[in-house]
């Protein structure tokens, strides 16, 4: 195919697309945004459609983009078919699997939109960007499909199972892994007070969080937890229990462990896993002699927290060292995930300074009316990669005025010359250019592959 039968093909392909989403009755909100990010990208298209020519200086790089739009677009037709077809029963046992879909059709789109908006004028290029994050979906979205799914299959399951107890007791256990009509995994515990023993405040420790942290022994199940007593405000409980419950859903090994809430009287506080090592800025400032083996895994712990919540539609919004956890194994954890909004209400009662600033990206601080996305956070995140592979502080000995200056004027953390692919990862999540940065998918490959030519090389 030439490249305008390919265009028309694409431009057609996008049509149907928005026709099949018409048809998606559950997953309804992430069909018609996938099918809306689709059509968006006919922009460049029909652009290209008028003045496509071989002597463009990007000519093969918006080809090569074009032809995998095309397949692309041509598998997103195929998997919204499935889904309109499918019955509720088959889309409620396999949610995970399709609520990962959209996520990864909408990474592959993201990944094709540098190549498509070539053929755009510069000034366009970043307003066009802006318009494809608006459609981005969010964890609110998904969570509502798979919470309309369940009560779809709460009103069916009776006319389903009857006269089968044993199919009826397996869909009982599926139906209570699934947010009941409040989004509520039912698996949140509520600790009573009295359940934390030996409570001992920790005034030295800082991380970042707005509150008070303390150690104790959570009777129940004989471990020591960490324990975050927030300052109380009119938000804080009906933000903490809503956030608290979300973040049931993100549970990982390289998440901090959630174990419960307590919210008696004046009360508000989150009971999380005991990490012994505390933050890992404070891990990096103590041991400075750690090995190249141990920075590398350390960083692909890292990493891996981000991608498990990237996958999941969700941003941390507060990414710093201070948000990654270190246990006695050195194992990396993500911490306070999908708290922005108790953050935001304990905020206002705390005199406790935010380390946040040290970490937004260009973009950020050149327009108060940019919207923090998941770009921004792998700008973020470069920063982290460069303290872990450094062992440094960013930034260290300049003023917030200063290292705001530095970011905004897109200068980079200088890099070690013997650094290599770690250096080069850390400078694409850093770059000025939010468009260019890799996802947090790339990153975890890249990292894998230093990983796996590090051990090469040592062998």
């Amino acid at each position: 195919m030439n490249p305008f039968e390919i265009i028309t093909a694409v431009l057609s392909l996008s049509e149907r697309c928005y026709d099949i989403a018409q048809e998606v009755k559950s997953f309804k909100k992430s069909s018609n945004l996938l099918a809306e990010r689709v059509k968006l990208l006919n922009e460049p298209i029909q652009l290209a459609k008028k003045n496509l020519s071989s002597s463009n200086h990007d000519y093969e790089r918006f080809l090569d983009a074009l032809k995998k739009l095309k397949k692309c677009i041509e598998d997103i037709n195929a998997f919204l078919q499935k889904v309109a077809e499918m019955k509720n029963w088959k889309k409620f046992l396999q949610k995970c699997d399709i609520t990962g879909n959209f996520q990864d059709f909408n990474v592959m789109l993201d990944g094709l939109v540098p190549g498509l908006i070539l053929i755009m004028e510069s000034e366009k290029r970043e307003e066009f960007v802006r318009k494809m994050n608006k459609l981005q979906d969010t964890q609110e979205t998904i969570l509502n499909d798979v919470k309309q799914i369940a009560l779809d299959m709460s009103e069916v399951r009776e006319t389903v199972v009857r006269g089968n107890e044993e199919i009826k007791s397996t869909l009982d256990k599926i139906l209570q892994s699934l947010p009941s009509k409040s989004i509520v995994p039912l698996d949140l515990k509520e600790i009573n007070v009295r359940d934390l023993q030996g409570m001992e405040y920790q005034p030295n420790v800082q991380d970042g969080t707005f509150g008070e942290l303390y150690f104790a022994h959570y009777r129940s199940f004989g471990v020591k937890v960490a324990v975050k007593k927030l300052y109380e405000s009119q938000d804080i409980k009906t933000n903490l229990k809503r956030e608290a419950l979300i973040l049931k859903t993100l549970e990982s090994p390289f998440i901090v462990k959630l174990w419960g809430i307590c919210t008696e009287g004046n009360d508000n506080m989150i009971v999380f896993e005991y990490m012994e090592n505390g933050h890992l800025r404070k891990f990096l400032d103590k041991n400075s002699q750690l090995t190249d083996t141990q920075r590398l895994r350390m960083a692909l712990d890292s990493a891996l927290g981000l991608y498990v919540i990237h996958n999941q539609l969700w941003l941390h919004r507060n990414l710093t060292s201070m948000k990654y956890l270190v246990d006695n194994k050195l194992t990396v954890k993500l911490s306070d995930v999908g708290l922005s909004k108790t953050w935001e209400s304990a905020r206002k009662h705390s005199s406790v300074p935010t380390q946040a600033k040290r970490y937004h990206a260009p973009e950020l601080l050149k327009s108060a009316k940019h919207v923090y996305d998941f770009q921004c956070e792998i700008y973020c995140f470069g920063i982290v990669l460069w303290e872990i592979f450094t062992g440094n502080e960013p930034y260290e000995g300049m003023s917030q005025m200063e290292v705001m200056d530095y970011a905004k004027n897109e200068k980079q953390l200088p890099i070690p010359d013997n650094f290599g692919s770690r250096g080069e990862l850390i400078l694409k999540c850093m770059r000025g250019d939010r468009i260019l940065r890799p996802n947090i998918n790339a990153i975890v490959d890249a990292l894998k592959a230093i990983k796996l030519e590090d051990c090469e090389q040592k062998n």
